[in-house]
């Protein structure tokens, strides 16, 4: 009895745990260049070298605006 509980618990915990996830952001596929400036800048304020494997991108407008 003891065993099916726990099956049973643990089935629901994983059904139910997609619901946790945060909701995907809408991104535009326009580069944030003020972004970039900004982080590049600080790097050369501290000697770090900034490579951009996945530049940021800006967010999407909301819809209506």
């Amino acid at each position: 009895m003891n065993r099916i509980a726990m099956s049973v618990l643990l089935l629901v915990a994983a059904a139910t745990l997609p619901g946790c996830a945060s909701p995907a952001r809408a991104v535009s596929d326009e580069t944030d260049q003020a972004k970039i400036d900004r982080v590049e800048r600080a790097a050369l304020t501290t000697g770090a070298q900034v490579r951009w494997v996945n530049p940021p991108k800006k967010p999407a407008a909301a819809p209506g605006s």
